[in-house]
């Protein structure tokens, strides 16, 4: 192994302006947890005395635990100012290929702890390909070119897989794959993320790298039961971790398992706001993404009192969060994640319920994307719930606009959109008596979710097509055409509710 130490009064410098960087201190603070994170280790060049810290640091990166993983990081590098892979581990704390792209001021520091392992002197030849990889992966900062430095980074690990097959180079050109443009639609792609990430799996059955990866790798539509093995091991492997206890539910709710989904998600849950009442946090500082999947769960297995309960708790922390930030743009994307997501689980509870009391807290001021075309349906369900079109056609109208500009390259969310508009359209014309052109408008949003990969990995974004369009054949008496609707339905979300009622009582009739 090759390690590269320069002498002399520049390296001395050097040195101490990294010591000046990261001021020693004696660990990490206590809330970052030392047991339950996971078995990881990669041999690195640097000081005997980092190792283990090290190891723990990317035991918490391979789970996405991000800001405790910086603070282990910035502790090695503290103690080893020397230590280039620290800073490229630092560094790779801020890239989120999975989550929403890293802000302005993430990538600002992202670039400064690479601009400070460059200077760097004790690396191995593959920690300094590593770093290589990662300035690639942050190029320049500029966010108009992060989908080519995305690919370029891609390519740029599988390279060092090629000269490096060991089972860490594996996992991070695994998820680099993962988190290349144009993932979701390439089979070749999903193919190859997961095979790296089980290869490792089977070197060592116990890593929260090569369980979680394999989540990932397989949480795409018609992927989702090949990470059924992983998803019932990556909890037991990293247990103290809030995302490793909620990542297999992705894969429980895509397969409709809700009482593995319901119990892991709240031992997230309480993991998540135990970790937070630790570092001394906010409640709102709590992941309220894994609430949003607790409380979709909760409604399926028809638990509505829980799923109220819980949904209260969202409403709260989403009012308190609303006063702190009135629109999400001046949120961090983290914060403004977990606003969507705090939107999402209340709208949920309307749409599976019929209970739209808690509605009216909700705005659509700042949401985007997906959020903002839930909460636009919300909108428009809790007018027509009162009977009032007039402020319906508002709502529907907002919706056919938001349509209208989502661009046709995101073809997901174009499909998204359009199923929306249609089933609004459905609900408007059926409170407006005209049947024909509810049974119409629902028949058209059902086609479209039937031919797009939505993914189901996930809580719906509102009430599924096909199972909309089987309610209102049931109720015109159409029984087997309902039962076609709630069948496909049934395949494309398994297990929802409200369509295995539907199909209980299509069958039920001639």
């Amino acid at each position: 192994m090759h390690v590269d130490r320069h002498a002399g009064v520049a390296a001395a410098l050097s040195a101490a302006a990294l010591a000046l960087a990261f001021p020693a201190r004696a660990a990490a603070p206590p809330w970052v947890p030392s047991e339950g994170v996971g078995n990881v280790h990669m041999a690195i060049s640097c000081s005997h005395a980092v190792q283990a810290e090290f190891d723990r640091g990317l035991a918490l990166l391979h789970s996405f635990w991000y800001d405790r993983a910086l603070l282990v990081f910035a502790d090695v590098a503290a103690n080893d100012p020397s230590c280039q892979i620290a800073y490229w581990a630092a560094a790779m704390t801020f890239n989120h290929p999975l989550w929403a792209p890293p802000s302005d001021k993430d990538v600002k520091k992202a670039l400064s702890y690479i601009a400070q392992g460059r200077t760097a002197t004790t690396h191995s030849d593959r920690e300094a390909q590593l770093f290589a990889a990662v300035q690639t992966l942050y190029g320049d900062g500029n966010s108009a070119t992060k989908s080519q430095r995305d690919a370029a980074y891609a390519q740029q690990m599988g390279q060092i897989y090629k000269q490096y097959p060991d089972d860490e180079v594996a996992l991070f050109y695994a998820l680099a794959i993962e988190g290349s443009p144009g993932y979701r639609s390439d089979s070749a792609a999903i193919e190859h993320a997961g095979s790296l990430a089980e290869t490792v799996h089977a070197h060592q059955p116990a890593h929260p790298g090569a369980l979680h990866y394999t989540i990932h790798a397989y949480d795409e539509p018609a992927y989702e039961a090949r990470a059924l093995n992983a998803a019932r091991l990556y909890a037991a492997s990293a247990p103290a971790i809030p995302h490793a206890l909620h990542m297999p539910s992705h894969t429980f709710l895509a397969l409709g398992l809700w009482d593995e989904s319901n119990a892991t998600n709240l031992r997230a849950w309480d993991a998540s706001s135990a970790s937070v009442e630790a570092a001394n946090g906010k409640p709102y500082d709590r992941d309220f993404h894994t609430l949003n999947y607790l409380i979709y769960g909760e409604l399926q297995v028809g638990n509505f009192p829980e799923a109220k309960r819980l949904t209260q708790i969202a409403l709260e922390q989403y009012q308190d969060a609303l006063r702190l930030y009135p629109t999400m743009s001046q949120a961090d994307a983290e914060e403004a994640f977990d606003m969507g997501e705090m939107s999402r689980a209340i709208a949920n509870y309307a749409f599976e319920t019929g209970d739209y009391s808690m509605a009216a807290s909700v705005t659509a001021t700042g949401l985007y994307g997906p959020w903002l075309c839930t909460q636009l349906v919300l909108e428009a369900r809790a007018a027509l719930s009162r009977h009032d079109l007039a402020q319906a056609k508002i709502y529907s109208d907002r919706l056919k606009k938001f349509a209208a500009g989502v661009d046709p390259k995101r073809r997901t969310m174009a499909d998204i959109a359009t199923i929306a508009v249609d089933e609004v359209a459905g609900l408007t014309a059926a409170e407006a008596g005209d049947r024909a052109s509810a049974l119409a408008s629902y028949q058209r949003a059902a086609d479209i979710e039937a031919l797009t990969p939505l993914g189901v990995s996930q809580p719906a974004f509102f009430t599924p097509a096909n199972e909309m369009l089987g309610w209102e054949l049931l109720n015109r008496g159409q029984f087997p055409k309902a039962r076609e609707a709630f069948a496909v339905a049934l395949q494309l979300t398994p297990n929802r509710r409200n369509a295995i009622l539907g199909m209980a009582k299509a069958s039920a009739s001639p």
